[in-house]
C-alpha cells in the first residue's frame, strides 16, 4: 500500500508516499475548473476569485476533509503549469516502460 500523492495521508499514516518507498514518482489527484480557450480574461479573473473564495471557506474545507480530500488552492496559471508538469512526467514514465 502506498500514497500516490507527494504528501502523506493522515488517514493512512503507515502508508508511505511513492517517494518514501523509493520510487521517484507522484500521481496526485487533480480537480480543477477550466474555461474554453479564448475566454475573456476578465471573466476568468472573476471566476477564479469566486472559486478561490468558496474553496477557502471553512464549510468547503470541512466537506473535503470528510471526504479525505486535501484542498490545494491554485491560480489558473498554476493549475495549467501543474497539469503540464504531470503530463511530462507521465510521458517519461511511459517511455521508460516502453509505451
Amino acid at each position: 500500500m502506498g500514497v500516490l500523492d507527494g504528501t502523506s495521508d493522515p488517514d493512512f499514516p503507515e502508508a508511505p508516499t511513492l517517494k518514501a518507498a523509493g520510487l521517484a514518482a507522484e500521481f496526485p489527484s487533480i480537480v480543477g475548473i477550466m474555461a474554453p480557450d479564448g475566454t475573456d480574461p476578465a471573466i476568468i479573473a472573476k471566476l477564479e476569485a469566486a472559486f478561490t473564495e468558496i474553496a477557502s471557506s471553512d464549510e468547503f474545507k470541512a466537506f473535503m476533509t470528510d471526504l479525505s480530500q486535501p484542498v490545494r488552492i491554485m491560480s489558473g496559471a498554476d493549475l495549467a503549469k501543474t497539469i503540464e508538469e504531470n503530463l511530462s512526467a507521465y510521458r517519461e514514465i511511459a517511455k521508460e516502460l516502453g509505451n
